[in-house]
């Protein structure tokens, strides 16, 4: 694996280690309280800071392990993981400023722990683009050759890589499943550039497909979970 696409991973590491610290940075969020007697202050409940410090090691733990690698499948895993956590930390940004205690309709700020969970996703999206934009890099199937090689008029068979990329990125359409688009997206990347290559195989368009999709997909994700930041309010 090039050392460019272990890099995104290790970026989206980082992003794990933001969260485990930020419990012990302050208040999570303020705004005017439901009760309507001044502002209301979220603070981490003991038993959110130790999930909190749970969920952000793990997450670091095993992306950095699966940057740390050289195997593509593990590489595969680590993008999944990315994907799944960047989901988690926009949920308790969001989560954080819903709370019943504060006002419906209230304008709720994010103070440094809350800052630093959002900062989290921000760091795990950006570790994800760099992981995916560097998936292509990965060195292709040996293409056949002698006479295993197929001759200019011999039927080839479609590119399993290339339709497996285009399922998970179909799949990514369900939104508890919205981590195979960021799959489908590398998947796809690694089918196109065995197909260059001559692998002897065809499904380009399906590779095609499925990088396409995978790729919009990822950025509807990202942008809903900008807008969940920034926007969301209680009530």
């Amino acid at each position: 694996m090039p050392q460019t696409g272990r890099l995104g991973l290790a970026i989206a590491a980082f992003a794990g280690l933001l969260v485990a610290i930020a419990p012990f940075l302050g208040d999570v969020a303020s705004g005017r309280a439901a009760s309507g007697d001044g502002q209301a202050r979220l603070e981490f409940a003991q038993a959110d800071v130790v999930t909190l410090v749970a969920i952000g090691l793990v997450a670091c733990a095993l992306i950095g392990g699966c940057a740390y690698t050289q195997r593509l499948w593990i590489h595969l895993v680590g993008v999944v993981l990315t994907s799944v956590t960047a989901s988690i930390y926009v949920r308790l940004v969001v989560a954080a400023k819903t709370r019943d205690r504060f006002a419906e309709g209230a304008s709720v700020t994010l103070d440094t722990a809350g800052l630093m969970i959002a900062a989290a996703f921000i760091v795990a999206i950006v570790g994800l683009v760099v992981a995916l934009t560097q998936a292509r890099l990965v060195p292709p199937a040996q293409p056949p050759d002698g006479d295993d090689a197929p001759g200019e008029d011999a039927p080839t068979r479609r590119s399993p890589t290339a339709t497996t990329g285009l399922v998970m990125s179909i799949l990514g359409i369900i939104p508890f499943l919205q981590f195979a688009a960021a799959a489908g997206v590398m998947v796809s990347s690694v089918a196109l550039t065995d197909i260059r290559a001559g692998s002897g195989e065809r499904g380009r368009a399906f590779g095609l497909g499925g990088l396409a999709l995978g790729a919009l997909l990822v950025t509807i994700y990202a942008s809903l979970g900008l807008v969940g930041i920034t926007l969301a309010e209680p009530g």
